[in-house]
């Protein structure tokens, strides 16, 4: 139950700080955030919390859905997730109109499949 609270409550935050974002839901929108923190002189620490608050409440809700849409083996970091992400969001710019979540969840079932 505290689980489901936390991943509510992080997708709550991320819906209110990006409601002034006009492309807020989109994957072009996680795109535009992706590229800020990739900035080696500047990284906007909201972008950065943005995108991985973002990234995170998607994986939570992708491995406790029925049946679970990815599974991220032990020892695989948050970076590398995060990662895996940008790089789909960079070769998929077609991809960039549709729903963002479903555009992560897509990204990491390529690279972390439920096997079961």
């Amino acid at each position: 139950m505290s689980r489901t609270v936390g991943i509510l409550a992080v997708l709550l935050l991320i819906g209110g700080v990006a409601s002034a974002d006009k492309m807020v839901g989109n994957a072009q929108w996680l795109h535009e955030k992706w590229l800020s923190i990739q900035r080696p002189d500047v990284v906007n620490s909201m972008d950065l919390a943005v995108y991985d608050g973002f990234v995170i409440a998607a994986v939570q809700v992708a491995e406790h859905a029925t049946p679970r849409a990815i599974e991220i083996p032990a020892g695989t970091t948050m970076g590398q997730v995060f990662s895996v992400v940008g790089k789909y969001l960079e070769n998929h710019p077609d991809e960039w109109s549709s729903d963002a979540c479903a555009v992560v969840v897509k990204a990491l079932q390529r690279v972390y499949p439920n096997k079961r």
